[in-house]
Order: C-alpha cells, then sequence, then structure tokens
C-alpha cells in the first residue's frame, strides 16, 4: 500500500512540475513576444490630424546600409519599408541598382515633414532619384502606396520607436 502511495506522489509531483513549467514557458514566451513589440518602428503619416497609413519600418543607419537597401529582395509586405536615416539634411540621391521591387519615395526633413515623393521607381535603374530639395530621411515603400494613402509633399511623419 506504501508503495502505492509513493508511486502516486512521484506521479502528481512529476505532473504539478510539468504544468508549472509549461506555464512558465508559456509566461516567458508571451513576455518576449512583448518586448518584440515594443521594438518594432513605425512611420505614420498624418494630414490635418487625420492618420494616412502606418508602415513598420527597417531602419538603415549605417553608410553599409544605406547602400545595401532593399537590393536583392524579391518581395517585401505592404506595410513595410526602409527608412534612411542621415546625418545631415541634403539634396539626398538614390538609385535602383540590383533593386528588384519597384519603389515610391518618400523624403522627409529633419522636422518630419514630406519634402518630395519619387513614385514608381524602375527596379534595376541606375538612373539617380531625387526630389530636388533637402531632407534628413528617405523612407521607401512598394510602388503606388504613397498614392494610395494619399501621401503627398507637406504631409506629416510620426516616428514610433524610430529614436531611443
Amino acid at each position: 500500500m506504501n508503495l502505492h502511495i509513493s508511486i502516486y506522489h512521484i506521479l502528481l509531483t512529476f505532473c504539478l512540475t510539468s504544468i508549472i513549467s509549461c506555464y512558465l514557458r508559456e509566461l516567458n514566451i508571451r513576455q518576449l513576444g512583448d518586448t518584440d513589440i515594443n521594438t518594432k518602428r513605425f512611420v505614420q503619416f498624418v494630414r490635418d490630424s487625420q492618420s494616412l497609413h502606418t508602415f513598420e519600418v527597417e531602419l538603415a543607419t549605417t553608410d553599409e546600409e544605406r547602400a545595401r537597401g532593399l537590393m536583392f529582395r524579391k518581395d517585401m509586405p505592404e506595410d513595410y519599408g526602409m527608412l534612411f536615416v542621415f546625418r545631415n539634411d541634403a539634396d539626398h540621391t538614390f538609385w535602383m541598382k540590383n533593386t528588384y521591387i519597384p519603389l515610391d519615395m518618400i523624403f522627409i526633413d529633419a522636422n518630419l515633414n514630406v519634402v518630395g515623393v519619387h513614385q514608381n521607381a524602375t527596379p534595376l535603374s541606375e538612373d539617380s532619384i531625387s526630389v530636388g530639395k533637402k531632407s534628413r530621411y528617405v523612407l521607401e515603400v512598394n510602388a503606388g502606396l504613397s498614392d494610395k494613402y494619399g501621401i503627398i509633399e507637406n504631409t506629416k511623419a510620426v516616428f514610433i520607436n524610430i529614436f531611443p
């Protein structure tokens, strides 16, 4: 009889330990997920206090990241883009060499105002692309989205989790 009680206790302890372990692992996964959400970066466009659209963005902050940009990628989700961050205001120039995705390029100044949009950049082209105005940031998104969401000159950009 004592042997049955001991086996029962061992099984009960094992089951409780397993349940607690699974619960703690699930809790840890949820916490990691919450952290991931907080580290995602977004650029939202607003005009007349109305949100036009929000893009999740990948940052290109170093010379190497800016030089590579979106080269060699075959596709990109619709609500996604790459934000090029520069140290200085300048009339920044881009090209589409080794870039397979047609893109819209949204040029944004240091005050987070859109100063120009180049729509539907031709994939694989080595032509220079610029808007002829100084900008600090350039957001590349899939072609046609700036028109679809009404992102034009003087639209306001809002950065979410871009800078610490």
